[in-house]
């Protein structure tokens, strides 16, 4: 599974597709638009990989919240302990798989939803605590 959404032409779009796949890898571009998802507008970019448009859905402008707004520390850090940080993350390095990940959130709320029009009433489930400073 990819971390993208593969697009897929209806019939009658075929030869479309496959100009616009054909155009954007000739060119190196990637095209721009909007799509609508569940009564919710949004924007995208749409890419070739291989034989397949892919979309990446992109945030509007006023979601992207300005650097100047950050709260970002000063100074460096020392040569030993960047050296330490990039054995670490060369350890940890590996082939990244998007199905190992699970949308649980929406998982939980159906089984909410469903209880729920039957008539059940859900069990609260007490809050864990994930991490926490010390």
């Amino acid at each position: 599974m990819k971390p993208f959404i593969t697009l897929e032409p209806e019939k009658q779009g075929s030869k479309a597709y496959v100009l616009l796949r054909d155009a954007l890898q000739k060119t190196g571009k990637a095209g721009f638009g909007s799509f609508v998802l569940r009564n919710k507008e949004s924007l995208c970019l749409i890419k070739p990989i291989g034989d397949v448009l892919v979309l990446n859905k992109i945030r509007w402008g006023q979601e992207i919240r300005s650097t100047s707004e950050l709260n970002i520390p000063k100074g460096a850090s020392n040569p030993a302990e960047i050296k330490m940080a990039t054995e670490l993350i060369k350890q940890l390095n590996g082939k990244f798989d998007i199905s190992r990940y699970k949308d649980t959130y929406s998982d939980e709320l159906m089984k909410l939803i469903k209880a729920k029009a039957k008539g059940r009433k859900p069990a609260a489930h007490p809050l864990r605590v994930v991490h926490s400073a010390q």
